[in-house]
C-alpha cells in the first residue's frame, strides 16, 4: 500500500529542513483526499540529487485511486511520477 512519486521537488530547495517539512505536509493532505495515510517519507538521494516521496495508504483502494490520479501531474511546474513501490 505505498505510492512512490518522483520528480514532485528540486533536490537542493528540500535540503531545507523547513521546505521538507512543507513538502511532507502538502503531499499529506493531498493524500488524505483518497484514504487514509499511515505514514509520508521524503527521501533524498545525495549521490544521484533526487527526492522520492513515499507514501503508506491503510487501503489498496486509496492507493490505487491515488497513482491514477497523482501519476503524470503537475505540481509546481514540474510533472511528477507516481506508482505503487514494492516494500519487499
Amino acid at each position: 500500500t505505498v505510492m512512490i512519486i518522483k520528480n514532485m521537488e528540486d533536490y537542493i530547495h528540500v535540503l531545507d529542513p523547513t521546505a521538507q517539512s512543507e513538502l511532507e505536509a502538502d503531499v499529506r493532505e493531498e493524500c488524505s483526499k483518497f484514504g487514509p495515510v499511515d505514514e509520508c517519507l521524503i527521501h533524498l538521494d545525495d549521490a544521484h540529487q533526487t527526492v522520492s516521496v513515499y507514501v503508506r495508504f491503510t487501503t489498496e483502494d486509496a492507493l490505487r485511486e491515488a497513482i491514477q490520479v497523482m501519476n503524470h501531474r503537475w505540481f509546481g511546474g514540474r510533472q511528477i511520477v507516481a506508482h505503487e513501490y514494492d516494500v519487499d
